[in-house]
């Protein structure tokens, strides 16, 4: 008498079919991954772990150049800084950063914690809200920052 095997089961066949899934994903994901390591992601990876908040503030463009500006957050145990940064753009991507200057009426005082980031647009164009709690008061204040041109910009602290 032959012993006769029980016929396999659709769960069986499906965890199969899963395992052999998973593992072909497993190489495409590793695969990316390593095309990601050469560009993109390893350009995030390299990023200051001070940078706390980074947003895009809109489009800029003077002569040939053109591209995008943003503001960009740090962050250690004693303070928040803030900066503006014009981004060049070539062939359609980010190519460099062209400026970068320090907003010096929050950043001169070490007395600022940013609590939330807003862009606004009124009838005189863009601008970014920054909230602000002044750390030795705790009072709640605004930083209204609008870009005038590159490298030049104005920013008012309203209660």
């Amino acid at each position: 008498m032959r012993a006769v095997q029980p016929p396999q089961t659709t769960t069986h066949r499906l965890a199969l079919g899963f395992h052999i899934v998973s593992i072909a994903l497993a190489g495409l994901l590793f695969t990316g991954t390593a095309t990601w390591a050469n560009g993109t992601l390893k350009g995030v990876m390299d990023l200051s772990p001070a940078i706390y908040d980074v947003k895009g503030m809109g489009q800029w463009s003077m002569g040939s150049k053109s591209g995008q500006i943003r503001l960009v957050i740090t962050r250690d145990s004693k303070r928040d800084q803030v900066f503006l940064q014009w981004v060049v753009w070539r062939d359609k991507q980010p190519h460099k950063v062209e400026s970068t200057i320090g907003i010096s009426e929050l950043n001169q005082e070490d007395r600022y914690s940013i609590t939330f980031i807003r862009r606004e647009a009124d009838d005189h164009g863009r601008q970014i809200v920054l909230g602000l709690e002044d750390r030795h008061t705790k009072e709640a204040l605004r930083a209204f920052i609008r870009i005038k041109e590159m490298g030049l910009y104005q920013c008012h602290i309203k209660r």
